[in-house]
């Protein structure tokens, strides 16, 4: 009995102290993470002719976010590399939203990434998303 009590002991420690991710299905088919202090983060890159923008939106939980930061870096792939072309950073206590017009090539590829840090009274956050695309 005291080896029974003994294991469902240590199986219950460890169940408290192990962090999982959780995720959600949002719109019938895309896994997205559930976040303490973010609502949704989302980033793009458009092209119209030889112009390009990426933007990035980030929302916060209203009421629980108390600021978020967030960097949107852009880009162009040179053969399997990846070559810096510019970057913005903003921080707010609302919702975001980075925007970088850049001149596009066409035929390049292009990958814009936002980074974002949010924060609640009882700690902080980090994650990141991307997008690749090729510019017409």
């Amino acid at each position: 009995m005291k080896k029974i009590m003994s294991m469902l002991l240590a199986v219950a420690m460890v169940l408290t102290l192990s962090t999982g991710i959780v995720v959600s299905a949002v719109d019938d088919s895309i896994i997205a993470p559930c976040w303490n202090y973010m609502n949704k983060v989302k980033v793009d890159v458009n092209f119209s002719g030889d112009s390009g923008k990426a933007t990035a939106t980030v929302e916060r939980i209203f009421g629980v976010t108390t600021k978020l930061e967030a960097t949107l870096t852009l880009y162009k792939q040179s053969g399997s590399d990846w070559i810096y072309v510019d970057s913005t950073s903003e921080s707010s206590t609302r919702s975001l939203a980075l925007t970088l017009d850049f001149n596009a090539e066409s035929g390049a590829t292009y990958k814009a990434v936002v980074e974002v840090t949010a924060y609640g009274n009882s700690g902080s956050e980090t994650t990141e998303a991307e997008k690749i695309k090729p510019c017409p």
